[in-house]
């Protein structure tokens, strides 16, 4: 735990995958981390006591299926959209949060289950995003197929050519 990088923002390598209890707590210049789709757990207190924490952005598709007890407590996101994939959360996720407005998560997401603790002791709402529908379903602005272009137009093989590619 207590890992400060320098600088204000850092993308998390690609070989961790989970981030571990205490990791970033008490970074105090950290404004922006990167959150790449191979990590699968938030550790208890990671993102916890950063004054300047602007966003924490979890690339998609994403592994993230739970996050731990306290692990954004007493941060300054206002802002948090989490992957589909998360399930699960502990308690208190956001505890002290006093920035916070609107934790957004997925239909596949447990409200019933899991929203109390998400947000309990905090100022924010958690908020379900809507489904894609499928006439929408594009990815940055561009449809989700790109069509391959065509090949470049080839000129017959001759009879010669024929008999040296055929077995």
């Amino acid at each position: 735990g207590n890992y400060c990088p320098p600088g204000q923002s850092y993308e998390v390598p690609r070989f961790a995958l989970q981030l571990g209890h205490n990791l970033f707590n008490g970074c105090d210049q950290l404004q922006h981390i990167f959150v790449h789709e191979k990590i699968q757990t938030v550790g208890k207190y990671a993102f916890a006591n950063m004054p300047h924490l602007i966003n924490v952005t979890f690339q998609e598709p994403s592994s993230l299926h739970h996050i731990n007890d306290y692990s954004f407590s007493n941060s300054s996101l206002q802002y948090i959209t989490f992957p589909a994939s998360l399930r699960s959360n502990g308690k208190q996720c956001f505890a002290k949060s006093m920035r916070l407005k609107r934790v957004f998560v997925h239909s596949t997401y447990d409200f019933e289950w899991m929203s109390e603790g998400m947000i309990a002791d905090s100022t924010g709402i958690i908020e379900e995003l809507p489904a894609p529908k499928p006439d929408q379903e594009k990815l940055h602005g561009l449809p989700r197929f790109t069509p391959c272009p065509l090949r470049p137009k080839q000129k017959p093989f001759t009879d010669k050519e024929r008999e040296l590619y055929t077995p």
